[in-house]
């Protein structure tokens, strides 16, 4: 008992270390992944017919799949034609090996007959060996019975030892932009390159397998396709084609052997890159037996941009002239509606040309060889490093656009431009110069200055040098407008011991600078020196600001006056003393305050020049302020009133002015649209303050009204509105009843009607893209018009337009129509034909003609073109035609012309065509053979006997001669004739006379054609007529006998 229970424990175990292997082996891939697709090759016998299934000729496709066991395409049989061996048109497929037994099974169909070749059923056998692809066995075919497999051999193709996937996939990929100077790319990267080329690390096979073969690709916009999967069959190339090494035997679509693709180098694209997606490179290693690795995907992510960035709308530059580089500038706006933009790699920043756009665009930072300014930047000041050699003298242009991150440009279109002014090199100093300021140290306000002299550039001389105690300003004309605070020292270049202004307890900083003799001037060009005042005099206010507190409407003017206490304040106790200027040299004390504010009473509205002193309780003063200076002038704090309502004037298709008047000056604006309320967003105004307001609103829309309101803002920013008003445009130009008239081979009449439309532009051509042009001007009342188009090739379509135009000169596109002009009559295919079995010679002309003509052919004698005839059907016909020539001469040259006319009298005129006519062996036909019979009365009434005889007429269908043959009685013999009677003629008549009455005559009728052929009518037979007399012929006899007179009297 205990042997058979330890029989069985051991049984059990063996049977479970059996399934858990397969188990393992089947979920860990311990049986290898074969190739995907394998190609079947080799000859099947059929046992009864002798013929054979055929899978490597006829273009068999038959494949197996060793990793699924299934078989796909088609063998050819050579009694049967086409078997499906896969799924398509074979319902009951497919065909199936068991890759561990061999064994084959399933259904395969016939096409023609809708039979099988039955692999499962009918005791079929077939086999594959797993370990040598051999196919052996027997399948039964429904159609024929056995086929034996072993017979002449079949077998899988490259049916490889080497089962096992390669070890490690291909890694780390890169991309640039180009295989030859192109710039790395990140991983989600954004560029606009069509031809990148990317590259990755060698790929290695499993120990002792059959090698590297290469890489499955696979470039497409899906994050997780397949490259190639020889377990699942789910490879693809994306949008990869023309694989630069053999696919078959794979499910891969493109397989490349190096360890790189440069999609330059190849027409490797089925189609191009689509901006705005994200593409993936997904590389699988391929080895030489067609297994692919297939535990993971080596993948690379970049996105493609292909439209470029929408540029700033403006840029602005510094305003005046520059006699420094460094000074000069530019800003743009980087918030609002008015910055760049980019929706897909985003704005990477800006860059700018100087003066052209030859040259290299310029930034202050690199991305891959771009220069570009960052876009947290929103001003560029130039240096003279790298801008310096581009300035020129006057207007310098700054050219400026926009880049984004796959160095996608802005349009040249929006390139932005504004203008530098450059005057020429201000004086300069050295670079190591100072202000020597004597004392450097003092407890009072008396310092001497002296500094070295300025250099200017070529050809100029230093006119003015200006010393102050405050950075110096921007701009020449401010320098020179404030001679309190920036103070001329003209050309001497030392100042004796004086009181500086604006100067406070410790350290102070004195400014020196240089203007030359054009008024270059730089406040970059600058020296200074220090100096320290230890005085117990209180410092000067600072932040002083000068505001306007006018009543502009009372005509009350205030300067209100702000600033911040000193910081050293002497003895304390402090007093503010106000001083005022007309001239910016003299001042007077207009007012005192202990407050850090005061407002001034001005005598009126112009400029003064302010500076405050500080003064402590010891009367100690300080130096003064620099002078602010002011212009009280006031604010309107409402918008000037209507004195007249807007009104629309000289109205045309395109324009309308509109005019209003308000009580004080204004700008002037129109805000309008095709919408009453709705305006839109652009507003044609004029800034020049005015009364009388004028706008004129271009661009319009013909025919359409528009609703507008009239804006004015004052000097003060005070906004006036109108009521809404409205205008409707003239009509727009028109066109109508366009018609095609008088067409002819090379001209056509355009007929039409034009209303509010000052000319026309006829565009006519070939195509729809014209090329020849009839101008027209016209009434803008309504009229009708026609236009002749002339010079037109016959038989062509013909496409025109008519464009109007309107009293502005706006052009309006019209309609595209079209007309053919006539073709010019032609004849071809002329075909002559010798008509048989007719009485005379006769043929059959054929032709064809393009258009509708009249037919006629003209026909003559090559040696006698006198004896012309013509052939002629007036008819108008087209196409296949042809016409019977009768008459014509046997065995004679001719010439032969078809000719015609169509219905405008336009002649087509064929070649001519030398023919000769056959020769006439045709005899005549006799026809309407008939007889009359009669008698011959003896002369005078002799008592000789009666002849009878025989009037005998027939046709013939042709011209020729004449005689009778015939005989009494009947019989072939023929003993007399009739005279012979050679005029040619078509109706005969021949008399037989001296016959004897009441007798049997027969008789035929001979005829002979020119051509020498003769005829016989039937043979005839007819009694001639018995003999009687006549009446007459009774009387005359009996009074000759009574009267013996008589005899002598001959009856005629």
């Amino acid at each position: 008992m205990f042997k058979n229970a330890t029989v069985k424990l051991r049984v059990f175990s063996v049977l479970v270390i059996f399934f858990m292997s397969v188990f393992l082996m089947t979920q860990f891939s311990l049986f290898p992944a074969r190739a995907a697709s394998l190609s079947i090759s080799g000859r099947a016998l059929s046992a009864n017919t002798g013929a054979y299934l055929d899978f490597t000729n006829y273009n068999s496709t038959v494949r197996v799949n060793w990793s699924n066991g299934t078989f796909e395409g088609y063998a050819f049989s050579e009694d049967l034609g086409w078997v499906a061996f896969g799924t398509v048109d074979n319902a009951q497929g497919p065909v199936q090996v068991n890759t561990s037994t061999g064994a084959v099974t399933g259904k395969a169909k016939v096409i023609s007959t809708g039979a099988y070749f039955d692999f499962t059923n009918y005791s079929s056998n077939v086999v594959i060996n797993p370990s040598t692809g051999v196919l052996t066995g027997y399948v039964w075919s429904e159609d024929l019975g056995w086929f034996n497999f072993s017979d002449s051999g079949v077998i899988v193709d490259d049916f490889s030892s080497d089962l096992t996937e390669p070890a490690t996939n291909a890694s780390g990929i890169t991309m640039v932009t180009a295989s030859s100077g192109g710039y790395a790319i990140n991983e989600f990267g954004w560029t606009k390159s069509t031809v990148p080329s990317f590259s990755w690390s060698t790929a290695t096979d499993n120990e002792g397998g059959s090698g590297i073969r290469g890489y499955c690709v696979y470039l497409g916009t899906e994050a997780s396709e397949d490259p190639g999967n020889s377990v699942t069959l789910t490879g693809t190339s994306g949008i990869l084609t023309n694989s630069p090494s053999p696919i078959t035997g794979t499910d891969c679509g493109f397989i490349t052997t190096a360890t790189s693709l440069d999609l330059g180098s190849a027409d490797y694209l089925s189609s191009d890159f689509v901006h705005g997606e994200t593409y993936y490179l997904r590389i699988k290693a391929i080895d030489n037996a067609g297994n692919t690795y297939n535990s993971s995907v080596a993948s690379f992510a970049f996105q493609y941009d292909s439209e470029v960035p929408t540029n700033v709308s403006y840029i602005s530059c510094a305003s005046g002239s520059f006699s420094n580089v460094a000074d000069m500038s530019f800003t743009w706006p980087i918030t609002g509606s008015a910055v760049s933009a980019d929706a897909d790699s985003r704005v990477l920043g800006w860059q700018y040309q100087l003066n052209s756009l030859a040259g290299t665009w310029l930034g202050t930072g690199t991305d891959n060889g771009v220069a570009y300014i960052a876009t947290s930047s929103s001003t560029r000041t130039l240096t003279a490093d790298q801008d310096g050699a581009s300035i020129v003298n006057g207007t310098n242009v700054v050219y400026f656009r926009t880049v984004d991150f796959a160095h996608n440009f802005s349009t040249d279109a929006t390139i932005r431009t504004c203008n530098l002014q450059f005057g020429g090199e201000a004086p300069s100093f050295g670079n190591n110069e100072t202000v020597t300021v004597t004392p450097d140290s003092s407890t009072t306000n008396a310092f001497a200055l002296s500094w070295p002299e300025a250099t200017p550039s070529a050809t100029h001389t230093v006119t003015n040098y200006y010393y102050m105690t405050t950075q110096p300003p921007s701009t020449l004309a401010t320098l020179q407008g404030n001679s309190s605070t920036y103070i001329d020292n003209g050309t001497s270049t030392s100042v004796s011991a004086t009181a500086l202004p604006n100067v406070n307890k410790g350290s102070n900083t004195v400014y020196v600078v240089a203007v030359d003799d054009a008024d270059n001037y730089s406040p970059s060009n600058s020296i200074q020196g220090t100096f320290t005042l230890n005085s117990t005099d209180p410092d000067n206010v600072s932040n002083v600001v000068a505001s306007d507190s006018s009543i502009k409407s009372e005509s009350k003017w205030y300067a209100t006056l702000t600033w911040t206490a000193p910081t050293y304040q002497g003895a304390g106790n402090l007093t503010y003393q106000v001083y005022r200027s007309t001239d910016n040299s003299t001042f007077t004390l207009v007012g005192t305050t202990t407050g850090l504010s005061y407002v001034d009473n001005a005598p009126s509205s112009t400029q003064y020049f302010y500076k405050i002193y500080t003064k402590d309780g010891a009367n100690a003063l300080s130096s003064g302020t620099n002078a602010v200076s002011l212009t009280p002038t006031g604010r309107y704090t409402s918008a000037p009133s209507l004195s007249s309502q807007p009104s629309a004037s000289s109205i045309t298709t395109k324009k309308a002015k509109i005019t209003w008047s308000t009580s004080r000056s204004g700008d002037s604006k129109i805000a309008f649209g095709t919408s009453t309320g709705s305006y839109g967003t652009e507003e044609p105004s004029n800034s020049t303050q005015v009364t009388d307001h004028e706008i004129t609103l271009t661009g319009l829309t013909a025919g359409t009204t528009y609703y507008y309101k009239a804006r004015w803002t004052d000097e003060d920013g005070n906004t006036g509105v109108s009521e809404e008003k409205s205008f409707t445009t003239a009509a727009a130009p028109t066109v109508y009843n366009v018609s095609t008239k008088n067409i002819t081979l090379t001209s056509a009449i355009i007929e039409y009607t034009v209303k509010d439309t000052s000319k026309v532009k006829i565009y006519f051509g070939t195509t729809t893209s014209f090329g020849g042009l009839k101008e027209v001007s016209t009434s803008t009342s309504e009229s009708t018009y026609t236009t002749q188009l002339t010079d037109l090739t016959d038989g062509t379509k013909y496409f025109y337009k008519i464009n109007k135009y309107d009293t502005e000169n706006a052009e309006y596109e019209g309609d595209v129509y079209s007309f053919e002009t006539l073709p010019r009559p032609k004849i071809s295919n002329v075909v002559l034909e010798s008509v048989a079995n007719t009485a005379e010679t006769t043929i059959r002309v054929s032709w064809k003609t393009n258009t509708e003509v009249s037919s006629i052919i003209t026909v003559y004698p090559e040696n006698d073109p006198s004896n012309t005839r013509d052939e002629v059907k007036v008819t108008l016909e087209k196409g296949e035609r042809s016409m019977i020539v009768r008459g014509l001469l046997p065995q004679t040259k001719y010439f032969l012309v078809v000719r015609g006319r169509d219905k405008l009298g336009n002649e087509a005129v064929s070649d001519s065509h030398r023919f000769t006519t056959s020769t006439d062996t045709r005899p005549p036909q006799i026809l309407n053979l008939k007889v009359i019979g009669g008698t011959i009365p003896p002369v005078g009434f002799a008592a000789g006997e009666v002849k009878a005889q025989l009037i005998i007429t027939w046709d013939t269908d042709e011209p020729a001669t004449s005689q009778v043959e015939f005989g009494q009685g009947s019989g072939a013999a023929y003993s007399q004739k009739s005279q012979y009677d050679g005029n040619i003629t078509t109706n005969h008549t021949v008399i037989l006379s001296g016959l004897t009455p009441s007798q049997v005559y027969h008789f035929r009728a001979i005829s002979t054609d020119t051509a020498g052929n003769i005829t016989n009518s039937v043979d005839t037979a007819t009694i001639a007529p018995k003999a009687t007399r006549s009446a007459l012929d009774l009387v005359f006899k009996n009074l000759s006998e009574a009267f013996g007179f008589m005899k002598s009297v001959k009856l005629e």
